[in-house]
């Protein structure tokens, strides 16, 4: 397992230094989702879990922090497909909805 003093010296790779500006975008989970990181750390979340998108890696996964989170815990990668993303904090934080998907981009 890693010790705690290895992940916030290594925030500063990832751009999450602590006065990282925030991108102003929320995400709120459609469904739920659980696996188990390299670190063997149990990541779950909720439909209605509710992020800090830190950064778009990549189109399948994206590196969030949870809402209620402080800002010094560890950010989780979070499923893009499984996440839709909100530029205004919403004032109804339980309701999210799926987006309607075209069958062509399967």
């Amino acid at each position: 397992m890693l010790s705690s003093r290895w992940w916030p010296s290594s925030w500063g790779s990832l751009g999450l230094g602590p006065r990282s500006p925030s991108r102003g975008s929320q995400l709120c989970a459609l469904y739920a989702f659980a696996y188990t990181g390299a670190d063997g750390r149990q990541v779950s979340l909720a439909e209605g879990d509710r992020f800090l998108l830190l950064r778009k890696t990549n189109s399948d996964w994206w590196l969030a922090r949870r809402l209620e989170a402080p800002s010094t815990s560890r950010p989780i990668f979070v499923p893009a497909a499984y996440m839709t993303e909100e530029s205004i904090p919403s004032q109804s934080p339980t309701t999210c909805h799926p987006q309607p998907i075209a069958l062509d981009s399967w």
